[in-house]
């Protein structure tokens, strides 16, 4: 499965987002790709799990993970570095997420440190 670096920037509370950020080591939400119609969303809607690197800081609305579509059958090449995302609620939207470095680039460094 294709994982992805994300930073995750939480909707406040005032702004119509979770009365606090998810606690956790991992979360699972709908995700709607930047630029995907309303209508397309509807019937191509893919689950996203995070997987958090930073400390459960209640407070924090900026939020680093790692982030996988769910589903082997998702469009699994469209999580690449530069692109944002939403994250949804039901229909309310609680977060936005940026790829910030794909399984790839992760990988390179990976083996320039060892």
């Amino acid at each position: 499965m294709n994982k992805v670096f994300v930073k995750i920037h939480w909707v406040a509370p005032e702004e119509g987002g979770r009365s606090m950020p998810p606690q956790g080591i991992s979360y699972i939400s709908v995700s709607r790709l930047k630029g995907q119609t309303l209508e397309d969303w509807k019937k191509n809607a893919w689950s996203i799990q995070l997987d958090f690197v930073d400390d459960d800081n209640q407070e924090a609305y900026i939020r680093y993970a790692f982030a996988s579509f769910v589903s082997d059958k998702a469009p699994h090449a469209q999580l690449r570095p530069g692109i944002t995302f939403d994250l949804y609620e039901g229909p309310r939207l609680v977060a936005t997420a940026e790829v910030l470095l794909s399984e790839k680039m992760m990988e390179n460094m990976a083996r320039q440190m060892t």
